[in-house]
């Protein structure tokens, strides 16, 4: 069941960088995992160490998926300003 979480960690993370959504969404989503994880720590009976190394486990998983979000919005955005100048250059190729 944990696993399944940091996935949705990971998950939400990639939905943000996707769709460009600025630092401090990844801020407070980072801030929420904190607290959740303090919430929960003492309801699972982890020790400090466990919640601790679970919490840095899902703030990775939540910044690496941003990170990959954010390589693919900038790559479509890339791909899109290509082929716009690619009309262009076909445009006026044909015009002259």
């Amino acid at each position: 069941m944990l696993w399944l979480i940091t996935i949705a960690a990971g998950g939400m993370g990639f939905a943000l960088g996707l769709w460009r959504r600025r630092v401090h969404a990844v801020i407070a989503s980072s801030a929420g995992i904190v607290v959740a994880c303090s919430v929960l720590a003492p309801l699972l009976n982890w020790s400090p160490l466990t919640a601790a190394i679970y919490v840095l486990g899902m703030l990775t998983a939540l910044q690496t998926g941003y990170l990959a979000g954010f390589a693919v919005h900038c790559g479509r955005l890339r791909a899109a300003s290509w082929l716009a100048r690619e009309r262009d250059q076909k445009g006026r190729d044909h015009h002259a």
